[in-house]
């Protein structure tokens, strides 16, 4: 069932849960539009239908064949054929594209007069419940934007209403998701947003700051949530026309270090808006690693970085085929450990020790410095050179 949270009348008080339950709407629709149509998502997401809410591999490859069509579609009905049988999508509800709802029909034998009625029937119920889900979707942004704007600029008052305003315990945990556009336009992302998280968190606020939109959701589904917005990713590069990066943060407790999960979300959402593909996700712990702070760093600077410390080494293993470079990667791997090390690479240790002095005659770097083996092993990551695996391409 999708669950949306909607203000009452108390504006301190929990948000009412309004809930759209489109699989009641199938049961009184009764058979045949019931038993051969698919309420489905721009997402991909099987929200209806004969065998929903389980699916398994083959019907989840169907509908995101069947979401693909729709995406594509510059006007519904539309008929497609998939798995061998011909399906007729018809809107149910909400703006076409990655965040609205079609139905897809699959009558056997035929598509008769009145299965047709009974199924634009159902189209059109499916579509007035979506409605309804919108408006409340619609009156919760204003208790959401409250708090997004709180967390984002410091306001500590309105913030701590959030366990009030969700109906989550006072020391409940939540998750921070951002999205972005580039080049903006397209889906409404506070839908899409909605779409991709409420399935696996509800109650969620959403809200805009500085030209980003935020979810914040109670702890419950962080584990799938990343996992869930990756699966459908193929599916979300269809129906859009920019990239869409999206952060999620770890989990933050409430108070005042729940802002800190608005801008690990936005950290997260930066380091994805580098990575390539038409959808991007990166979690807050994957922003806390080297990779994150080295894919900060323009390219070039990278380049110059990595050329500096190992052109001299590279150039010598061309001329001269020293292997002084893959030493050195495995010098830092073993942790500076000179028996380790030799024995890693099948060489005496004087060998090696031969090797690492030439390594610092050439680069006018010493090799027992901590700072200097951070400088070297970034340089190398940098160029993708790792232990055990020599040079890029080899």
């Amino acid at each position: 069932m999708q669950v949306v949270t909607v203000r009452v009348a108390d504006p301190a008080g929990p948000l009412a849960t309004v809930a759209a339950d489109p699989a009641a709407l199938f049961t009184l629709a009764g058979p045949p539009a019931a038993s051969h149509c698919w309420l489905l998502s721009g997402t991909a997401r099987l929200l209806a239908g004969p065998g929903a809410p389980a699916a398994d591999e083959l019907t989840v490859r169907l509908a995101q064949r069947l979401t693909r069509a729709y995406l594509a579609a510059s006007a519904l009905p539309v008929t497609v054929r998939a798995a061998g049988r011909d399906f007729t999508l018809l809107a149910a509800g909400g703006r076409a594209g990655p965040a609205g709802w079609f139905l897809a029909c699959a009558p056997d034998g035929g598509w008769p007069g009145e299965l047709g009625e009974h199924a634009t029937e159902l189209a059109a119920s499916l579509a007035f419940e979506r409605a309804r889900l919108d408006v409340a979707r619609r009156a919760a942004r204003e208790a959401g934007q409250r708090i997004v704007t709180a967390l984002a600029t410091g306001d500590p008052p309105v913030a701590a209403a959030l366990p009030r305003v969700t109906g989550q315990p006072a020391d409940g945990s939540y998750l921070a998701v951002a999205l972005a556009l580039d080049p903006p336009g397209g889906p409404d992302l506070a839908e899409l947003a909605a779409e991709l998280t409420g399935p696996l968190a509800s109650p969620f606020l959403t809200g805009e700051h500085d030209g980003e939109t935020f979810a914040v959701v109670p702890l419950a589904g962080r584990a799938t949530l990343a996992a869930s917005i990756r699966a459908a990713a193929p599916v979300l590069a269809a129906g859009l026309r920019g990239k869409l990066s999206v952060g999620i943060s770890d989990p933050h407790p409430e108070g005042g270090r729940l802002a800190g999960a608005l801008r690990e979300a936005r950290s997260a959402r930066r380091l994805a808006g580098l990575r390539p593909g038409r959808v991007a996700v990166v979690t807050g712990t994957e922003a806390g690693t080297h990779a994150a702070l080295l894919a900060s760093v323009p390219s070039d600077v990278l380049s110059s970085f990595h050329d500096r410390l190992l052109g001299p080494l590279l150039r010598y293993d061309q001329q001269r085929g020293a292997g002084l470079v893959p030493t050195l990667a495995e010098f830092l791997a073993c942790s500076g450990s000179w028996q380790a090390c030799a024995a890693r690479l099948y060489v005496h240790v004087n060998t090696l020790r031969y090797r690492i002095r030439r390594i610092e005659e050439l680069t006018g770097r010493d090799l027992a410095s901590l700072d200097h083996q951070v400088d070297f092993w970034l340089a190398l990551e940098t160029a993708g050179i790792s232990a055990g695996h020599g040079l890029p391409g080899e």
